[in-house]
């Protein structure tokens, strides 16, 4: 429910500056450790030229947010008159630097300090891994191996549902009858023009759980009671009653629903009533036809007793509802197209909507009972058949798909428009392999334990392929002989199906979702880094080599440790991802901004295109609270909130399931069971738990997380790299209307497109209405070098630019670059010509040797003074 006491950005804005007026802004991008290194020799070059008072504001996200948390912490701890006359120390002034800086140098390999595969920093870091890989599997191999179990119990009931045809057929036409009394219900109030938050019974949701569920299991019964028999003439005295009752329930919901809204005259209802009859009649013939053609028939029940054979109660169950819901379609069409005109075209869209998820659901119900049923026997049968190498190099292809996924991801290189849809098809083709091998592997595992619990086993021999179909039967015979209610394996499935659940649950509730995830590994060694610099007092665990005293809470940063007010005031760019959201305008964005700041954390929705609906939606008010009091509850007494590196860590949270405008679903599937989650899941600044530091049971948005589900609805959302948003940190800065804006942009550039710089463009323009004019021309590549002219341009920003008299602000662009006239110092042209990507280097490389290191902080510092040299007076 939401808390409406949230406040808005107006009033977060009034309460960050201490005086009044447009302030400035420094904007330190994302890129990893590389920007990081290299927005430090900016703030060098700024300290040296007494610019680093001229900030109002610190926007950082992920990497820029590194380097950004170590200057934010170290002028808390020491004051700007302090770090200012420290960070002008450099072989500049023939000075040593300081500490705070030797100390970075030190932990350039900041993930893993001491180098070497075997080194005990390595090895934590791999022991991290493999615990929470095995924990969070565990989590949702339980949970879907539970599925699996589940429906093999479910067997026993339809085995009991076609003994008793008569108490199946008016249970399949109840469940019907409940669907269909839904959709009158819904056509009924379908042309009701309704306020945003009401109407509750027409939203989605609701359509899905009265109507589709229903006629689904509907389908599941009556698929079961249709195919089940072979009607004999006799048999038709127990079937014409329950298909006189449909006709006259068909015949109810074509005539009532839309004539509600159409007028009831005679004409109109003939006109239902006689469509309605021809496309029931045709139903009717349908399913006889399915009868014909249905290939599996049991033995006669009288004579059968309780043995019934899997050969026909498996394929039943898998592919009778699907075939029961086709058959509903063709109706559902043939009647809408006999009505014809008379039929509104809001009818029309509402029915194809409905068609819509009922395709869905017949789709997933499908694709789960083929791998419960059929899959562990094609494995059992491909493995008999197949020599070993065969198998062998099926698995290896499988396994060969998790490198291949890493490897592309990890690529940032842009080539040909060719190389890139290959790329794109090569990730798709292996993250699908893997995301459908991990499914096949838990159903052939369930569908083995069940085998090994009951006491049966599939063929041992199948020498040949012509023995193929009959290996395929016998061992879908292994769910043969049911003895109701003792059949040999459903204890074995209804105690797996129990014990899955019951493990998927207690995991849930006990593995908290971001303790066990990469998060707070990745945000420890980033705060014995960046944060570690500055603590004088640091006192390290002998054995780990980490000090939690290290850590700020984010209020603090409101003041210096002295009590004056800390400038610049910190911006922590985070995205909010929106993969499943409502506004259907971010459905490329698929996120939007949620800051972290000392005094606020929250977001603010802005509607796209005209869109105002989304500001009367009370899970989508602009939401932010005091972040003394956000994420401060917590059981454990652990996390007390919002701290500077908890921050930190969520901003750089690249690598997650969910990543905004780069989420893919078989990605998320790959990541949430590697347990490569960097992300963090946040309580909701506009619901009533926004001061829970973690959900109680996560196993809900486990299952969001894996199937890319993640909204702002709920009452927490999942938080990851501001670069799935925004990747320069000038978006909040243009939202505060900065009269001056220095964005270091150290984004992944190699072929100097200007992506993130054109995506933020488009965003404040959209979203804020605000014009970026800047001139590129010098800053594009030159030649085959790929160097260019300068490596900072100059823009203007027109907040309002109809209006001549509003303010402008100024944006001042720095970029990594080398100029074609090569004249930066040798040591950075001798570390060029041993590797031509610099200063492009891949974000995945976090591992910074010491010539790395040194080479980004002295491109930035060199090009820092260059711009402050020619446009110093601008601040």
């Amino acid at each position: 429910m939401a808390d409406h006491t949230a406040i808005a950005f107006e009033q977060v804005q009034r309460e960050e500056l201490s005086r009044p007026g447009p302030g400035a802004g420094l904007a330190f991008s994302g890129g990893g450790i590389r920007s990081a290194t290299f927005c430090l020799g900016v703030l060098q070059a700024l300290a040296l030229k007494g610019k680093l008072r001229s900030f109002d504001y610190l926007s950082t996200v992920s990497g820029g947010g590194y380097i950004g948390g170590w200057f934010s912490a170290w002028l808390h701890r020491k004051g700007i008159d302090k770090v200012e006359a420290e960070l002008k120390k450099s072989a500049a002034t023939g000075q040593p630097e300081p500490a705070e800086v030797q100390w970075l140098r030190r932990y350039s390999n900041y993930l893993t300090p001491r180098v070497g595969v075997l080194s005990a920093d390595a090895l934590t870091v791999v022991a991290t891994w493999l615990r929470n890989v095995f924990l969070n599997a565990l989590i949702l191999v339980s949970l879907v191996g539970a599925v699996h179990f589940g429906l093999v119990a479910m067997l026993s009931v339809m085995d009991f549902l076609m003994h008793h045809p008569k108490f199946n057929g008016y249970l399949s036409l109840g469940l019907a009858s409940m669907g269909l009394a839904a959709i009158v219900l819904n056509l009924t109030l379908a042309y009701r023009r309704v306020a945003p938050g009401e109407g509750a019974v027409q939203r989605q949701k609701w359509v899905l759980i009265l109507s589709a569920v229903p006629l689904l299991s509907a389908a599941v019964t009556g698929g079961v009671w249709l195919l089940a028999q072979k009607f004999e003439p006799g048999q038709w005295v127990d079937f014409l009653p329950i298909a006189l009752i449909a006709i006259v329930i068909a015949l109810g919901v074509g005539s009532l629903g839309t004539l509600r809204s159409l007028g009831l005259s005679v004409s109109k209802l003939v006109a239902y009533m006689v469509s309605a009859g021809v496309a029931l009649s045709v139903g009717v013939a349908l399913c006889m036809l399915l009868i014909a053609l249905w290939p599996y028939y049991p033995v006669d029940l009288a004579q059968s007793g309780a043995a019934f054979s899997a050969n026909l109660v498996a394929p039943i169950l898998t592919y009778g509802p699907s075939s029961m819901l086709l058959i509903f379609g063709i109706c559902i069409c043939l009647w809408i197209g006999l009505v014809g005109r008379q039929f509104s075209e809001d009818s029309r869209e509402w029915w194809s909507r409905l068609g819509g998820w009922i395709i869905f659901l017949a789709l997933c119900w499908m694709a789960i009972t083929l791998l419960t049923f059929y899959v562990p026997a094609w494995i059992a049968a491909a493995h008999d058949l197949g020599s070993g190498w065969v198998n062998a190099m099926a698995g290896s292809v499988w396994l060969a798909s998790i490198p291949v996924v890493l490897k592309l991801l990890g690529s940032n290189e842009r080539g040909p428009q060719s190389n890139a849809k290959l790329k794109r098809l090569l990730l798709n083709l292996a993250l699908s392999l893997f995301a459908i091998g991990i499914f096949v592997l838990i159903a052939a595992g369930t569908g083995s334990l069940i085998n090994v619990l009951s006491g049966m086993n599939y063929p041992e021999t199948a020498s040949t392929r012509a023995d193929y179909e009959d290996a395929f039967l016998k061992s879908l015979d292994s769910f043969s002989d049911l003895t109701l209610p003792f059949a040999p394996w459903l204890s074995p499935a209804l105690a797996g199906a129990s014990l899955g659940a019951a493990i998927a649950l207690v995991l849930a509730w006990r593995v908290d979702i971001n303790r066990f995830s990469l998060h707070n590994m990745y945000k420890n060694r980033l705060i014995r880094c960046y944060l570690g610099a500055s603590n004088a007092q640091r006192k390290a665990q002998p054995f780990t080599g980490f000090d939690h005293q290290d850590d700020l809470p984010l209020m603090d940063l409101v003041t210096t440790a002295k009590g004056e007010p800390q400038r610049p005031f910190h911006i922590v760019n985070t995205a909010l991802n929106l993969v499943q959201g409502a506004e259907l305008a971010w459905q490329e964005r698929k996120a939007a901004s949620f800051v972290l700041t000392p005094k606020y954390c929250g977001f603010q929705l802005h509607p796209s295109q005209g869109n105002s609906r989304l500001s009367q939606q009370p899970s989508e008010l602009p939401a932010f609270r005091p972040t003394a009091q956000y994420a401060s509850q917590d059981p454990s007494g652990e996390d007390l909130g919002m701290t500077l590196g908890m921050a930190m860590a969520t901003s750089g949270a690249a690598a997650s399931p969910n990543q905004g405008y780069h989420s893919q679903p078989s990605l998320a599937v790959l990541m949430t069971f590697l347990n490569i989650r960097l992300g963090r899941w946040s309580p909701n600044p506009a619901r009533g738990a926004w001061r829970q530091s973690s959900p109680t049971l996560g196993l809900s948005y486990l299952l969001a997380e894996l199937s890319g589900n993640s909204n702002e609805a709920r009452d927490f959302v999942y938080l990851s790299d501001g670069g799935h948003f925004e990747n320069m940190a000038v978006y909040e800065l243009v939202r505060r209307k900065c009269s001056v804006i220095v964005a270091v942009d150290c984004g992944a550039d190699p072929t100097r497109a200007f992506e993130d710089l054109g995506n933020m463009i488009r965003k404040c323009r959209i979203d804020f209405g605000c014009e970026i004019e800047i001139d590129l021309s010098a800053m594009f590549a030159q030649g085959e070098a790929g160097l260019s002219q300068k490596s900072f341009a100059v823009g203007v920003i027109h907040y309002n630019k109809n209006d001549p008299q509003a303010p402008k602000g100024k944006l001042i662009y720095l970029k990594p670059t080398l100029k074609k006239e090569r004249t930066e110092s040798v040591d950075l042209l001798n570390y060029k010509s041993g590797d031509d990507s610099f200063p492009q280097q891949a974000t995945a490389d976090q591992w910074f040797d010491e010539s790395q290191f040194e080479s980004y902080r002295k491109l930035g510092f060199d090009i820092g003074c260059e711009c402050l040299d020619e446009l110093g007076d601008l601040l």
